[in-house]
């Protein structure tokens, strides 16, 4: 029988000591007979790498009960000391006002500097985008208890100018119905949902309920939770799910205001085709959904693409800026998109497949597919017409080794869409708001590659935004040495290379323009003003801080250089 190991909460919050790759423990934290908090944990026993945490301060002067279970739920520890004791050969658990082991929060060798990361734990896709009274709010996928996926929360940050964010309380937790998938967020200006309170109007997201990953376990479902207080409390809505189980791994749903038919319209991921491993056919089926109040939803379209299936969005964006000239854009998780007309009921797609976005997916891990670049990338909703941007982040996938977090988002971009000579095509550009950061700005002209490396004036900084002109020979190819990092083009092939990606680029009057954004564990590539656009999860060698180009053949002149040494966004 498990013995309960009650604890009086004294303190805002509670620390769990954590050793990386220890076997992993089921904590369940009870008020009364309620789950508040459950998990898995790889729970120290005496050496510790660091400290994650859960905020109690609902709870405050109450009595909790911790429940602890191995994993796999095949046997139980029986728990009878204090709290101020070893529980078994378990570290105990401390309380405390500040979180514990942050001396060097935000200073730690690998923690990007201008990249979003949580302070604790793993993160993966960004979740509920949205605008409100001078606010962007960030939520996300959230592992708050270790540095791999598993236990999945929404976490939540704010920011007033995309750049500097601060880190807020965690606003979903796992229940009953599942753990906490992806989703989205808006505000219900017109009240559509009825949940208006006093001056704030009702922010609403819909998630999804991961069914499968709690014990009984339960189907996939779509579900709402809101805010009446500006996004300062959140409740789960009482009669979720808002879709009940469709398919086995439906999930995902974004979500977005059409004026058109007054309609709010939502993209759902309902699941793969069984066509074969080996299929190359369109077997990643999505749908749309329609609704008047965020919780009736009816179906309208069903779609279905090759590639990565989940983390769809669907959004509009205006052709070369006219107004008149509207698209719609169906956005799936590794980047693919079609571009189409919508008319509030069907979506038509007037483009085959495209890529703007290039990642790396590998299929050689015995756990299936693992990435490395961007990935279920969203953009932010409620965006004031004033400004008018199409604002994108995604998550970086890829491992930073020996922290207490684990993943990044990316550096935020506007994106636009451009006539081409291929037709419209999506442009990928940082916002401007990254000159908040700069610090010092070189501008250099007209520097003749040569076979011999040229140093470029960083300064041995590692936090780096830098564009650079580059006029090609007939036959030409260089290469950019960013920290150690090798950025290749070759202009008879017309390719583009780091890291295992490469893009085709077509110069522009034998002129090519690349824009790179260098973190301490991410190199960003924008090539062609965004029409190529590479984001890369790598952490460059600490003993190589140099830049250097050099010409590997032909003619290759880089007419203009222009280096801004960047601050960090965390202090």
């Amino acid at each position: 029988m498990l013995k309960k190991y009650d604890l009086s909460i004294n303190n805002r919050f509670l620390n769990f000591p954590v050793k990386n790759n220890a076997s992993k423990l089921r904590v369940r934290i009870l008020s009364g007979d309620k789950a508040i908090r459950q998990f898995n944990i790889e729970w120290a026993e005496d050496q510790v790498d660091f400290w994650v945490f859960t905020d109690v301060t609902k709870f405050m002067d109450q009595k909790l009960t911790i429940e602890i279970t191995e994993a796999d739920e095949k046997s139980t520890l029986e728990i009878s000391r204090s709290s101020t004791e070893m529980l078994g050969n378990l570290m105990a658990i401390a309380q405390s006002d500040e979180v514990m082991g942050v001396d060097d929060l935000y200073k730690e060798i690998h923690r990007p500097q201008f990249h979003f990361t949580s302070k604790r734990g793993w993160l993966n896709d960004p979740n509920g985008l949205l605008f409100y009274k001078g606010i962007y709010h960030l939520f996300y996928q959230h592992n708050p208890y270790g540095r791999e996926w598993g236990n999945m929360h929404w976490g939540h940050a704010t920011s007033t100018n995309l750049v500097q964010w601060q880190e807020l309380p965690t606003v979903l937790y796992p229940d009953q119905m599942g753990t906490m998938f992806s989703g989205s967020g808006v505000v219900d200006w017109h009240n559509s949902s009825d949940l208006k309170q006093d001056s704030n109007e009702p922010i609403v997201c819909l998630y999804t309920a991961a069914g499968p990953y709690v014990d009984p376990k339960a189907p996939f479902t779509q579900c709402l939770m809101f805010s009446q207080d500006g996004a300062q409390s959140w409740q789960k809505y009482e009669n979720n799910p808002v879709i009940p189980p469709i398919a086995q791994s439906s999930r995902d749903p974004a979500v977005i205001w059409h004026p058109g038919s007054q309609k709010w319209i939502m993209a759902l991921y309902i699941g793969k085709k069984n066509l074969g491993k080996k299929s190359v056919e369109n077997n990643q089926h999505f749908a749309l959904f329609s609704s008047k109040n965020l919780k009736e939803w009816e179906h309208l379209q069903d779609l279905f693409f090759p590639g990565m299936g989940e983390c769809g969005e669907f959004f509009p964006l205006t052709l070369d800026e006219d107004l008149e000239q509207v698209r719609w854009i169906f956005w799936t998780a590794d980047g693919n998109h079609l571009i189409g007309h919508f008319d509030g009921n069907e979506f038509i797609p007037q483009t085959e497949m495209l890529k703007s976005t290039y990642s790396a997916v590998y299929y050689d891990k015995p756990n299936g597919a693992s990435f490395n670049g961007g990935y279920a990338a969203q953009t932010w909703s409620e965006i004031p017409p004033e400004d008018g941007r199409c604002i994108q982040i995604a998550w970086l996938a890829g491992d930073i080794p020996e922290m207490p977090f684990n993943q990044q988002m990316t550096f935020p971009v506007e994106l636009t869409l451009r006539s081409t000579d291929l037709g419209p095509r999506i442009h990928s550009w940082p916002i401007q708001e990254i000159e908040l950061l700069y610090q010092e700005t070189r501008v250099l002209h007209n520097i003749e590659a040569t076979q011999n490396p040229t140093i470029l004036p960083t300064h041995q900084h590692d936090l780096l935004d830098m564009t650079f002109e580059i006029e090609l020979g007939a036959i030409s190819e260089f290469e950019l040495s960013l920290r150690g990092v090798l950025l290749n083009y070759d202009s008879e092939k017309q390719k583009l290379t780091c890291c295992e990606r490469s893009s085709k680029l077509k110069p522009d009057a034998r002129k090519i323009y690349l824009r790179v954004l260098l973190d301490r564990a991410s190199i960003e590539i924008y090539a062609n003003y965004g029409l190529v656009y590479i984001p890369i999860s790598v952490v460059p060698a600490q003993s190589d801080l140099g830049c250097s180009l050099y010409s590997r053949r032909g003619k290759v002149t880089f007419k203009k250089i222009q280096i801004s040494k960047l601050n960090s966004s965390w202090f």
